[in-house]
């Protein structure tokens, strides 16, 4: 079974308040593990409140093979009120291990540091930290006392990785289908590394895939995502899975989702499938940074050879701005696809309003901008911008199909 740390029933409309001081929650376990969850979401919103004074520790370690049968997360909600306060001094989120995706919403969904889903979030903490480990060998550091340390070591069995096929899991630091803010007095790292497929810092997608044994229950939610402090966000993705199916199919009537295949920093669009309605009223509303913040991006993929795109920013019915001080988008792949510093389509928006705006990218074949559509633009509206794109098929700017 899977191993849970804090199970809140949301069905009870229950409230939970953490007021003291430092606060650890470990779970680990071989079939899966999440260690903040709300597993039974109904009409009574629940309320969790990290209100402690002192640090936030929250790991979820997947031992054995580093392989789970079910979700590899830290924590989930399901149409919750999360809210982690002020007096936080440092919120740290550790995830280690893949977690499977296998479109049952109740069952597995995959690998998140964060996966927020209809829920409304507030972070006011001095430091919010996701570190997002899989697709590797591990080593995890649990706090299990005051002053009391243990070691667990797990070695990655890459050919389970690759039997499981579709299922494996993208493996997300902040997932995002809800009303997500982060404050502008709060620091935000995020640091995602999957050594066997793709990685994704942050996604901001309505689509929530459930399949079932007797229906579909997937649907759209309002997304909408704002990181108002200084950001730092590094991500590295593998294509050493990419002859894995990447077509999920489920429940009664098999609708089939198109998992993620590229390496992404920020993943801003609204995915489709069928038999889902309500695709064109959806937009991924994503804010970064404010007055004198700081946006910082390197997204990689070091797999020579393969296949596999990687992104700093992509947009896909995307309405993003980026603001403050400085953006830096660095991005490097080593595989034979595209690398891209930012790429929009599908009727997306992009605004630069920070002073200086710096994209740095380093590929094979290595495109700075691209915007692809109609009604898709990306704005620069700062002091000073500068695009550099190296690589044997280099572009700086690229415009299409009427995109701006």
């Amino acid at each position: 079974y899977t191993a849970f740390g804090l199970k809140v029933d949301g069905n009870q409309g229950a409230s939970a308040v953490f007021s003291g001081e430092n606060v650890t929650i470990n779970t680990r376990g071989a079939y899966g593990a999440q260690s903040v969850s709300f597993p039974n979401a109904g009409a009574l919103s629940s309320t969790l409140d990290f209100n402690n004074s002192g640090n936030l520790d929250i790991v979820a370690i997947i031992e054995d093979d580093g392989i789970a049968n079910s979700n590899a997360i830290g924590i989930i909600g399901n149409g919750q009120n999360i809210k982690f306060s002020n007096p936080n001094q440092a919120v740290n989120i550790a995830v280690y291990g893949s977690g499977m995706f296998s479109g049952n919403a109740l069952g597995s969904n995959g690998t998140s540091g964060a996966f927020f889903a209809n829920d409304t979030v507030t972070i006011n903490s001095k430091t919010f930290n996701i570190s997002v480990i899989a697709g590797q060998d591990y080593t995890a550091r649990l706090q299990t006392a005051p002053n009391s340390f243990e070691n667990v070591s797990v070695k990655f069995d890459q050919e389970a990785a690759k039997a499981s096929g579709a299922s494996y899991g993208v493996t997300y630091g902040l997932n995002n289908k809800g009303f997500t803010t982060i404050s502008a007095d709060t620091r935000t790292t995020i640091s995602v590394n999957d050594g066997f497929w793709t990685a994704v810092g942050i996604s901001n997608d309505p689509m929530f895939v459930d399949f079932d044994h007797t229906g579909n229950f997937s649907n759209y939610n309002a997304s909408e995502l704002k990181i108002l402090g200084d950001l730092s966000l590094q991500v590295s993705g593998s294509s050493l899975g990419d002859a894995n199916d990447a077509i999920l199919t489920g429940g009664s009537t098999q609708y089939a989702f198109q998992r993620l295949t590229s390496t992404y920093g920020l993943y801003a669009a609204v995915s489709q499938m069928d038999g889902v309605d309500g695709y064109e009223a959806q937009t991924s509303h994503v804010v970064l940074g404010s007055d004198g913040k700081a946006v910082s991006f390197f997204v990689s993929n070091d797999t020579k050879g393969a296949d596999g795109d990687v992104y700093g920013i992509y947009g896909a019915k995307g309405d993003i701005s980026i603001n403050g001080a400085t953006a830096s988008i660095n991005v490097q792949s080593s595989t034979m696809g595209t690398a891209y510093g930012v790429a929009l389509e599908t009727e997306s928006k992009l605004i630069f309003s920070d002073d200086l705006t710096e994209i740095s990218v380093k590929g094979e074949s290595a495109i700075g901008v691209s915007s692809k559509g109609t009604n898709t633009t990306v704005q620069f509206k700062g002091k000073e911008s500068s695009i550099d794109a190296q690589g044997s098929e280099s572009t700086a700017l690229k415009l299409s199909e009427g995109g701006n």
